[in-house]
């Protein structure tokens, strides 16, 4: 297989206009999830989830872990069922150390009454949490 061949297409946000689609080589690719994995520091110890669809491009970034030999899990359910709960008792179960949060789920979240550092055990969890958008004040 050849570096420039096609792997797959990306669509932009649509932030700016209609989304627009851009395609990814194979090489490009693995050169991109190399490097995402050198900045994540990811390790074969550590436990990564990101709340994502397969057609939003963090399900990609978080299967790029896998080359690092970090162990991946992804969530097929409402994470704001029962008080937004889910999402935080996998967490716990699971010993995530890295979790990967949208900015509109931790916006819905701090408008509930849940309170995941006092409700989980969270001590897997590393201290900077990653969301998709932006910066959110401490709260959770």
């Amino acid at each position: 297989m050849e570096f420039n061949e096609p792997l797959w297409v990306l669509f932009t946000s649509g932030t700016t206009g209609i989304p627009k689609p851009v395609v990814h080589s194979h090489g490009g690719v693995l050169l991109e999830a190399y490097k995402v994995g050198l900045h994540m520091d990811y390790k074969p110890s550590d436990k990564f989830t990101w709340y994502t669809t397969p057609s939003w491009m963090m399900w990609n970034f978080t299967v790029d872990a896998l080359l690092f030999g970090t162990t991946i899990l992804f969530y097929d359910g409402d994470p704001t069922a029962r008080n937004f709960e889910p999402y935080w008792e996998i967490t716990e179960k699971e010993g995530l150390t890295i979790l990967g949060l949208s900015a509109p789920y931790i916006h819905a979240a701090m408008k509930s009454t849940i309170e995941p550092g006092r409700q989980f055990n969270l001590k897997n969890a590393q201290g900077d949490w990653l969301n998709g958008g932006a910066a959110i004040a401490s709260g959770l």
